[in-house]
């Protein structure tokens, strides 16, 4: 028997979320992708960026701390949503078959309010990431 997802990751639900509402906002060419790919990266580097601050030993490299994790994490959800993949393949039809507006619009709405965030914290920790 094949194995079957019965309730999908909240986190697999909104890459595909993310992918599909911006391929239909600005086509399945270069532009949603690239775009698709900043609004669902973008909240969690900010999330990396708000938890990574405060931490005394960030201070002497917290740039190249927040680069290198921030990167790590980019490495790692592109090995997972590798497309050419049985795994990928599953999620995706998965995603087709069960998602519904609600639950896309709300992944949608986080995404917008973590990228916007993510042009903000730089001000509001600025004083974690200046040099003192």
């Amino acid at each position: 028997k094949q194995f079957e997802i019965n309730i999908m990751n909240w986190y697999i639900y909104w890459y595909f979320a993310i992918k599909y509402f911006f391929w239909g906002l600005l086509g399945y060419g270069r532009a949603g992708n690239y775009i698709g790919f900043v609004f669902f990266y973008l909240p969690f580097v900010a999330l990396i960026m708000a938890l990574i601050a405060p931490f005394p030993f960030v201070n002497d490299n917290k740039l190249l701390i927040y680069l290198s994790c921030s990167i790590l994490f980019i490495v790692i959800n592109e090995i997972v949503f590798w497309d050419e993949t049985k795994r990928y393949r599953r999620w995706n039809n998965h995603y087709r078959n069960n998602g519904n507006n609600r639950k896309s619009w709300f992944f949608v709405a986080i995404s917008i309010i973590g990228t916007v965030s993510w042009f903000f914290l730089p001000l509001l920790l600025k004083d974690y990431y200046t040099n003192r």
